[in-house]
């Protein structure tokens, strides 16, 4: 696991805000206090040691928050024994690996932290949340596009074609988006589960749906098409696959049966 917190602020014209951050804008963030790794990280012989991959800004952090199991330790950035080798996703934002070869000692380890499975639940959200908005600016860009370029003397949208790509792209994003705010009523980490497969697998449909319809002007650096479909392939992947939060939501939920799947899905109490 490799979290860490990811300002949408930072995609330069602002394509991409999830809804639930546009509601509430916060100052220009400073240079990054803190990050957080985890996953492919043991404690062996006294020595933490292993690599948390792709941690958002890890290059920019001061302090470190570790995860090895649900054990937590906080030790700097610049600690001897911490190696971060810079890189970049997709949307050119920055994503480092972080390479641990470090004695732990007590001061190092922090008690009373999150469980580790709480602590990638929330960042699975902050994901499916920015998913959720890039899913609806690359929608928008697209149905813009459709309405008002026209082919044959009427516009895209009136071909048959065109209009079930757009549907389809919008009914999935509508989805996405019922997922992320049923996940951000309560603290149920299935719904959380459910919001990232949903993000995840529209994020795939829609970036696709999109650079059809624009053609080849949907892959220009002066269309800010790229903005959010560069997102939507660089976030899916992050802080659990789709795949991963599939598997995650079936094993929780198969063995509940028809009965308890359905009553999860309706939030209904069964006798059973």
């Amino acid at each position: 696991m490799a979290v860490g917190r990811c300002d949408a602020s930072r995609s330069g014209t602002g394509q991409g805000v999830p809804r639930v951050a546009r509601r509430r804008r916060s100052r220009p963030a400073r240079r990054r206090r803190h990050g957080v790794a985890g996953g492919g990280l043991a404690v062996a012989g006294g020595r933490l040691r292993g690599t948390a991959g792709r941690v958002p800004w890890a290059a920019a952090a001061r302090t470190l928050l570790v995860y090895a199991g649900d054990d937590a330790y906080v030790l700097p950035a610049d600690h001897p024994g911490v190696r971060v080798t810079p890189g970049r996703n997709l949307a050119a934002e920055a994503r480092d690996d972080v390479t641990f070869d470090v004695p732990v000692s007590d001061g190092m380890r922090l008690t009373g932290a999150a469980p580790a499975g709480t602590v990638r639940a929330e960042a699975a959200l902050l994901t499916a949340a920015a998913l959720t908005g890039a899913l609806e600016t690359a929608v928008e860009h697209t149905r813009q596009h459709v309405t008002t370029r026209e082919q044959f003397g009427r516009p895209l949208l009136a071909f048959q074609a065109v209009g079930q790509t757009l549907a389809r792209m919008t009914s999935h994003t509508l989805l996405a988006g019922t997922a992320l705010d049923a996940a951000l009523a309560g603290p149920d980490p299935l719904r959380v589960a459910a919001a990232r497969v949903l993000t995840g697998r529209a994020a795939t449909l829609v970036a696709r749906g999109a650079h059809q319809l624009h053609g080849a002007m949907g892959v220009t650096r002066e269309h800010p098409l790229h903005l959010s479909t560069r997102r939507l392939w660089s976030w899916r992947d992050e802080n659990g696959t789709q795949q991963f939060w599939a598997r995650t939501l079936g094993a929780a939920l198969v063995p509940r049966g028809s009965v308890g799947v359905w009553s999860w899905l309706t939030d209904e109490e069964t006798d059973s």
